[in-house]
């Protein structure tokens, strides 16, 4: 399919600052080439976050998130919570993530998980910013932690790779959280998000690739990019039965809401 200008679409969570990635710029070209004109570089530990708001501040519209992600919050300290202090008085920087838990591999204790993911609430609000949860198998502590600390959360924030249930979603929407669905939309068993994805009102959700992973069909296996949530757009829009470009604007509108950009 091609894209006329008046198409422009948004990776709302994308990691450029993997190490697969050798030449970032030749991404963000091929991005632009395909509409996409918005990429948010979503973090998981220190030099990452590091290395999201660098790449941010050489590219037009490339934006950062900084955090750590729970596989390695056993590695959180005070040293590193100044650091990222220090990094989101980037104005590229919109929020703090992608922050969370994950009981699939447990690579850090859960107790530690759950502990670090309040300390990085509780730094989001200290920094008036947005939050980016990664919520895997989790749902019940992620929700729970949530519920005690609603009064840390000034602003919301996005449950990324979203792939739960109704009821799980209506649950984080309450508290002021879209969702962020990915290439998993265009998979062969994707069952459960073509069934949910009617059902959000259309303030609830935005797309993204969560580049290098989560290929979309009829790429999958390949390492992702960031062009290719135009294929995530493509099969949204096939589904809620709109055209593209109105499809594109309510993203729009959800991004800037949520991230203040």
């Amino acid at each position: 399919m091609s894209y006329n200008k008046f198409i422009m679409m948004i990776d709302a969570h994308a990691h450029l600052n993997d190490e697969l990635y050798a030449d970032v710029k030749k991404l963000i070209d091929d991005a632009n080439e395909a509409a996409v004109n918005t990429i948010i570089c979503s973090s998981y530990d220190l030099s990452s976050s590091m290395k999201a708001v660098e790449i941010a501040n050489s590219f037009t519209g490339v934006y950062a998130n900084v955090g750590m992600h729970p596989h390695d919050s056993k590695l959180y300290d005070d040293n590193m919570e100044k650091t990222f202090l220090e990094l989101s008085t980037n104005k590229k920087v919109i929020a703090i993530g992608e922050i969370g838990l994950d009981y699939h591999y447990d690579y850090s204790p859960r107790q530690t998980q759950k502990e670090v993911f309040e300390r990085q609430i509780l730094l989001a609000k200290k920094l008036n910013l947005p939050i980016v949860i990664h919520m895997r198998e989790a749902t019940e502590d992620t929700i729970e932690i949530l519920r005690q600390n609603k009064n840390n959360i000034n602003l919301g924030g996005l449950v990324h790779c979203f792939n739960g249930s109704y009821e799980t979603f209506k649950l984080i929407y309450e508290m002021g959280f879209i969702i962020s669905i990915g290439g998993a939309l265009t998979f062969k068993n994707a069952k459960n998000l073509l069934e949910l994805i009617p059902k959000i009102p259309k303030d609830g959700f935005i797309f993204e690739t969560d580049c290098p992973y989560l290929t979309p069909e009829p790429f999958r296996g390949q390492i992702n990019t960031p062009k290719n949530v135009k294929l995530v757009y493509d099969k949204a829009s096939q589904i809620l039965n709109l055209e593209l470009n109105e499809l594109c604007k309510i993203v729009e509108e959800n991004v800037k809401r949520v991230f203040k950009i």
